[in-house]
This record gives C-alpha cells, structure tokens and sequence, in this order.
C-alpha cells in the first residue's frame, strides 16, 4: 500500500531541489508515496498546471521526467478508490502483449470509458467499466497488464469476449484465493 503524506511531513519541493519533483518548474505539494518509493504524486501549486496532480520520481528525471497523472486532486481521490475495486468480486489479470488499437476500440464500444491516468505505473493506463465489468489497463510499451473484475455472472458473459482480444486466450489467468 502506498503512504499518504501526513500533515506532520508536508513537504513542498521547489524546482531543481533534490526529490521526486527535482525537474518540476513549480513548487509541488506531496501527496502520496509509491510504497517502494519508487515515485510520488503532488499537487502543483504554481504555474498553468496549478491544481493537476503529478507523478514525479525518485529516478534521474532526464530518465522518468515529472508528468501530468491527472486533472485536479478530486479525480485523483476517485481513480485511487476505482483502482482498489471491490473485494466481493472475481478477478482476472493477465501480462499481455502491447494494446492495440482493435482492443481498445472494442473496450470503448463495449463500455464506459473512465478516467485515464499518465506516468505511473505505465505511459497510459486506461479505466472501463459497464454490465457489472471493470477493466484496469497499464499500457507499456511492450507490454499490457489487464485487470478484470466483476461477479460471477458477468464474467461468465464477458470472459468468452475478452478472450478473443490480444493474446487474452493464452495470458489470462485468475487472481482470486
């Protein structure tokens, strides 16, 4: 789990201070730490991008550079409760080959498309949801890890659908205990 910033440790970083902001052109109010401390999401406070929130990392930014994660800290209170799901539920994941505009089209047909985040954990990561589904999507390059979830019935309609997009048919497996 990741780890909130308390307001014991409120820590605002200024451009080219050492941190996961460092390349940031505004101060950035730190909001959460990844739990490795592999990267941190903040508000900006200054700039055109004042309110977005950011992901920023504890790499070389000339490497993984600060971007924006999403619009304002609303969306990201509601992404954060969306990732984490719910728990009643069947859950499917599979390590995929890169998406493909074909999978992605079928997903934007088929459901609603929810918020879609940048910088962590992936470039792209996507949010679908309808019929009792919901799909996670981190897009890689090279890469594509699938999260799917919904109840018993749902899944026994979906999954035959899913199967037919990517390499799903060989990469999907359950995640449940």
């Amino acid at each position: 789990s990741d780890y909130p910033v308390f307001p014991s440790e409120v820590e605002v970083s200024r451009p080219g201070a050492d941190g996961y902001f460092s390349d940031w052109p505004h101060p950035v109010l730190t909001l959460v730490i990844e739990s490795q401390g592999v990267c941190a999401w903040g508000v900006a406070l200054d700039g055109p991008e004042a309110g977005q929130v950011v992901v920023g990392w504890a790499e070389d930014p000339e490497v993984a550079p600060t971007v924006v994660y999403c619009p304002d800290v609303q969306s990201f209170i509601g992404i954060r409760a969306w990732d984490r799901g719910e728990r009643d539920e069947i859950h499917l994941s599979a390590q995929a080959k890169e998406l493909d505009s074909l999978a992605l089209t079928f997903l934007r047909a088929q459901l609603s498309q929810g918020p879609t985040t940048y910088g962590w954990p992936c470039r792209e990561n996507y949010r679908f949801e309808g019929d009792g589904l919901r799909i996670l999507l981190w897009s890689c390059p090279g890469q594509c890890d699938w999260f799917v979830s919904g109840t018993e019935v749902t899944m026994r309609r979906w999954t035959p659908r899913l199967l037919a997009l990517s390499d799903l048919a060989s990469a999907l497996y359950a995640t449940d205990d």
